[in-house]
Order: structure tokens, then sequence, then C-alpha cells
């Protein structure tokens, strides 16, 4: 075009090319890629936190909660029977109470009567077994807890032992 003040000719674009746009596009892609890819990373480590942080508060709990048992119930008037899957407490010949997983929750009874459940993700299973042995004075015992475990999207698992002393009870092995 011509331009009647200075007498040239107006070359300004009205538009953009063919090229030009698919670069754009294709930027465009490649940014879109890497924020997804992002994200999904940044979620999937997420994940794995998420389920390392529940594994290691139910390992926390069960050898916890098992102490405690163990700790509640250790007194000469009290007698331990430990079976393969759960521990039983009897006074005077009479079960009052008992330590378990049972499915997926770990359930026990308090001296007062209580029953405790805490639901469990990451422990798969607990055996119990006596450890015996002796000293000088007499006869000691321990009740070994072994704990399998693992995430709920791993198919590993992984086994941990809580073992704790028996000073006073009575402990047998059914």
């Amino acid at each position: 075009m011509f331009s009647a003040q200075s007498g040239k000719t107006n070359t300004l674009k009205k538009g953009n090319t063919i090229a030009e746009i698919c670069i754009v596009i294709a930027v465009l892609a490649i940014v879109a890629v890497m924020t997804v890819s992002f994200t999904l990373t940044v979620s999937a480590q997420g994940k794995i936190v998420n389920e390392n942080n529940a594994v290691s508060d139910d390992i926390g709990f069960a050898q916890e909660s098992f102490s405690n048992f163990i700790g509640f119930y250790d007194d000469s008037e009290y007698e331990f029977r430990v079976n393969l899957n759960e521990i039983n407490v009897y006074k005077g010949g009479v079960s009052i109470a008992y330590y378990k997983l049972n499915e997926s929750e770990i359930l026990y009874v308090l001296p007062n009567g209580t029953a405790v459940s805490k639901s469990v993700k990451a422990v798969k299973v607990m055996t119990f077994s006596v450890i015996s042995g002796t000293d000088s004075i007499n006869t000691r015992h321990a009740i070994k807890c072994n704990v399998s475990y693992g995430r709920p999207s791993s198919e590993t698992n992984k086994n941990t032992d809580f073992i704790k002393k028996v000073f006073s009870a009575q402990v047998t092995e059914e």
C-alpha cells in the first residue's frame, strides 16, 4: 500500500504464518507434557511418603501396644498362654484378656476390661512365641511378637520382632 503522508509502502503484517503458529503449539505441548509429568511424579512420591508414614505408625503402634499389654499383666496373679496367633491372659484359670491381630485390626483388652482396637494397613501377620531362659535366680521368659508388614501398594513384606521380658507372670506356650 502506498501511504499518502510519507510516500512509502506500508509493510505491516496483518497475521502469523503457519510455521509460527506450529512453533507456538509445539512449545505449548512441551510445556504441558513437562507439567503433567512433574505433577504425576510429585503425586507418586506423595503416595509413597504417605504409605511409609502409615507403615511407621502401624509398626510403632504394634510395638507399643504389645509392650504395654505384656506390662499390664506382668504380675504373679496372671498367666500368659501364648499360641501362634494370639496371647491370652488368665487369672485363676479364667481367660480375662487377649492380644491379637484380627484381619486388619490389632485387638487387646486392658486390665479394666476395656477392649482396644486399631485398624492397621501395613501389618499383615502377627505371630507369637515364648523364649525361655534361665538365670541364677529362677527361670525367666520372654514373649516374642513377629510382625510381617509392608506398604499396601507393594507385594514385598518385611519382618520385625518385638521381644518383651516377663518377670512375674507365669508363661506357657500352647
